[in-house]
């Protein structure tokens, strides 16, 4: 059986819909946890119009959706599957017969589907399951395999929560699948808080929270020795990235370089950036811009080269 755990906070307007998308499921075999990440509302009214085994939780206090999902995920021991549905999102109708159908059939600890992702306009678009791991959307994780390697939620992450989460689960299994179907529709909100915000310090703590997350998974790399499981090429990239949008934005650098620092410091990475084939391929043609919202767009101080140089002393155009 699946638990579909939904963390919820603010959701009136969209709870309808996902909870219809459940209903609408030609595989009943689920049960639903539903995490009120601290408010008041308990959706009662909402709830009670669709005849499903449903438990609501109540958080006290507003921690985010990571330590939301995490609280179903400790009430899931007896469930042999779970996956996740934010309230403002849906399930493809086909979605849980699908993912568990794949899951038993190829013995995997995890199963990625493909995303179908609709913009507030234009034409939805089709992400394939295998540019989706960062996220928990269209996800069936083996209940048994989350527990018996400690995969959690870390609960000092209130974003990125997901990219620590999902990351750590390949440095503990071969047995991620993908099943090339669309089961989940991710309804990209754009009135989010992390797609309208154009404040520094919003920006600030939001990469903040991914350099610390990064950190959080090399640290478990590095003391299982299971580099190569990880996509260390766009790690690097993001670390660019986010370092350069930070400092275009006028944000505090230091905490971001003491940890880029130590991250170029490891073995695994330093190997790429100091190899001339992969650099060459993957590194150095990087944009020298972001979007970081749908308003807010930065231009990139450093190129990627100038980067490494500040940071290691490596000078990538000398030794190339």
């Amino acid at each position: 059986m699946v638990n579909i755990i939904m963390p919820i906070y603010k959701a009136r307007d969209t709870l309808d819909r996902a909870l219809l998308s459940l209903q609408n499921q030609t595989d009943k075999y689920f049960f639903v946890t539903m995490v009120v990440d601290g408010e008041d509302d308990d959706y009662q009214d909402i709830i009670k119009k669709y005849p499903m085994n449903i438990k609501v939780i109540n958080k006290e206090k507003n921690e985010g959706p990571g330590l939301a999902r995490q609280l179903g995920l400790d009430r899931s021991y007896q469930f042999e599957y779970v996956m996740f549905l934010d309230a403002d999102d849906m399930l493809q109708p086909l979605a849980v017969e699908l993912l568990t159908h794949h899951a038993k059939t190829t013995g995997s600890d995890v199963v990625y589907s493909n995303l179908t992702v609709e913009r507030f306009q234009g034409t939805p678009d089709e992400w394939d399951a295998q540019n989706t791991t960062t996220w928990c959307h269209g996800k069936i994780y083996r209940t048994q395999f989350l527990i018996d390697n400690h995969i959690y939620f870390d609960p000092t992450l209130r974003y990125n929560e997901d990219l620590f989460f999902n990351y750590s689960i390949m440095l503990f299994t071969e047995k991620i699948s993908c099943l090339h179907e669309p089961c989940y529709i991710w309804k990209l909100n754009p009135n989010s808080l992390t797609r309208t915000n154009n404040n520094v310090d919003f920006w600030r703590f939001k990469n903040d929270s991914y350099f610390y997350a990064i950190d959080r998974l090399f640290e478990r790399a590095n003391e299982l020795n299971k580099w190569d499981k990880l996509p260390l090429g766009a790690f690097i990239g993001g670390l660019y990235r986010s370092a350069q949008t930070m400092m275009a934005v006028g944000a505090d650098m230091s905490k971001a370089e003491e940890l880029t620092k130590k991250f170029l410091d490891y073995d695994a990475l330093a190997k790429l950036i100091t190899n001339p084939k992969y650099a060459m391929e993957n590194l150095l043609g990087m944009p020298q811009a972001n979007r970081i919202s749908g308003t807010l767009f930065v231009y990139f101080e450093e190129t990627f080269s100038q980067w490494i140089k500040r940071l290691t002393g490596f000078d990538m155009k000398m030794k190339f």
